[in-house]
């Protein structure tokens, strides 16, 4: 095993065995070994980090928390869904919360799944759609009502896509699985040959799925039969999920390589090397594309892979990227602060700390 990949394994066991051991401590224990997620509008951000905080966009001072203390069997770590009349956020003791996007109140719960939710839920029209580590993906109606549910032989780590009547979702246990979104039917499903715990991307035609996976590459598939339209190999592992701009993709690899692919050959346009394992997804702005590595290191890149800027920030960074017009979020984890605020150019706009 390369030394990249022994090192990000080593810290996702750590993330498990820590979120385990504090199943069975008293309420308000924290823990710092966990990726923090986070999503934003233009006003709000909203960071889930043992409990879900509402920032504002502005400055990142605090607007409300939920709950007001940690429970350690529910701590909230996945990136919450924003929506206009409500939140959702799994957490890991398996549920899966409804909250006020403006008081922080709950809403509703849904409890059936039997481990934690790592990913984000997905909504689609009136479905949400809710991807368990119990291997099982939800499929619940607006109020939180389970319509149905369709069982994988292993856990999921990350949500599906949707598009039209499909969705689509791929598990550790190798497959990638197209199901109607009415009822959960499977219509096909395709051996990867490995896992993948990045989403799956849909094509700008939804003609074509890409998936990265353990093995070192990425593959392309038609959504609808699953064949396999062209794989290209990666140098190292891909854990940054990939991103469609223009009819090319973007996403990073443990060895550090950032790529440009052509998304209708999958022949590669560039790569560039940071100075870290590139564990986070990266984003794009209208000035380029914002990656980190894992040591810190954040870098905005030309659309044709050249440096525009480059800072750094002490702590790990694994968390996916968001931005919001022209701000980048970047969760940290176990650095003097939790989320920093940058703008397009760099320029550091705020941080959030918690006070002690």
């Amino acid at each position: 095993m390369k030394e990249s990949n022994r090192k990000i394994y080593l810290v996702l066991s750590l993330i498990i065995i820590a979120s385990l051991a504090l199943t069975g401590c008293s309420s308000g224990a924290t823990s710092t070994n966990n990726w923090p997620g986070v999503n934003a509008d233009s006003e709000t951000v909203y960071f889930a980090n043992t409990t879900l905080l509402s920032l504002r966009m502005a400055d990142g001072t605090v607007k409300w928390q939920y709950p007001e203390k940690a429970d350690a069997k529910h701590l909230l770590y996945s990136p919450p869904v924003v929506l206009e009349d409500k939140i959702l956020v799994g957490d890991y003791g398996g549920v899966l919360r409804s909250i006020n996007p403006n008081t922080g109140t709950l809403l509703w719960t849904f409890e059936e799944a039997d481990n934690r939710y790592i990913a984000s839920p997905v909504v689609t029209g009136d479905q949400i759609f809710a991807a368990s580590m119990d291997g099982t993906l939800y499929a619940l109606n607006q109020n939180g009502v389970l319509q149905w549910k369709f069982e994988t032989k292993a856990g999921l780590w990350v949500g599906p896509v949707a598009n039209g009547d499909m969705v689509y979702q791929s598990s550790m246990d190798k497959k990638l699985y197209a199901l109607k979104k009415s009822d959960g039917s499977l219509v096909w499903e395709a051996d990867m040959g490995a896992a993948s715990v990045t989403v799956p991307v849909l094509s700008e035609d939804a003609s074509t799925l890409y998936v990265n996976t353990f093995s070192n590459k990425i593959i392309a598939l038609e959504t609808a039969t699953g064949k396999v339209k062209w794989e290209t190999p990666t140098n190292d592992t891909v854990w940054s999920q990939p991103f469609l701009v223009d009819g090319l993709l973007y996403f990073g690899d443990n060895a550090g390589n950032v790529y440009s692919l052509d998304a209708s050959t999958g022949s590669v346009k560039w790569t560039i090397t940071l100075t870290g394992a590139v564990i986070s997804g990266g984003v794009a702005l209208a000035d380029g594309l914002v990656f980190t590595s894992e040591n810190g290191e954040v870098v905005m890149l030309s659309t044709d892979g050249a440096k525009v800027w480059t800072r750094t920030i002490t702590g790990q960074l694994y968390s996916n990227l968001v931005a919001v017009e022209d701000r980048v979020l970047v969760p940290v984890m176990k650095g003097d602060q939790l989320l920093v605020c940058f703008d397009s150019n760099g320029n550091q706009v705020w941080t959030y700390t918690p006070s002690k």
